[in-house]
């Protein structure tokens, strides 16, 4: 292949079709690179807030693949917290964390994944409770969306 003569490149003929080559190759994983990126939107926190002498909130959101939304709970231990999660696809999930815990670090307090949709419960700690809502890795690698209603209540003086 290096030979000089009939049909035969060069070495110099070879680093010339390599440099055309390597933007049409690379241009292809570049643009899968953004796509990908796109798939990892927006990730939210939202803190859940009483009205003055209301004891629950009702909230509602929607997201689409990688999308994550986290509701940030004060509460104190002893209190009696209770969370209905309506999701309109089977594979959006919420999952609950104690204070100072966090979502893909720590272990969740309530899995709702494998647990159902409603939590139900007294609180064993005082502090900010997380609550992550998002679809499970499948769905959000499919770039599916999930509509979803979520209510939280607390009830109780605690301690």
């Amino acid at each position: 292949m290096w030979k000089t003569g009939s049909g035969r490149l060069k070495p110099r003929d070879d680093v010339r079709t390599l440099r055309s080559a390597i933007p049409v190759s690379v241009v292809p994983a570049l643009l899968s690179g953004v796509v990908a990126g796109a798939a990892y939107a927006q990730n939210t926190t939202q803190p859940v807030e009483f009205v003055e002498g209301v004891s629950s909130a009702r909230m509602t959101g929607r997201l689409t693949g990688y999308e994550t939304t986290t509701y940030t709970l004060t509460a104190r231990a002893g209190q009696a917290a209770h969370v209905v999660f309506k999701p309109d696809n089977g594979d959006c999930e919420f999952i609950v964390y104690s204070p100072g815990q966090r979502p893909g670090v720590n272990e969740a307090f309530f899995n709702g994944s494998n647990r159902g949709n409603e939590f139900t419960g007294i609180l064993p700690s005082s502090g900010t409770y997380t609550v992550w809502v998002g679809l499970s890795r499948g769905a959000a690698r499919g770039l599916q969306s999930c509509g979803y209603s979520i209510a939280f209540s607390l009830s109780g003086q605690g301690s």
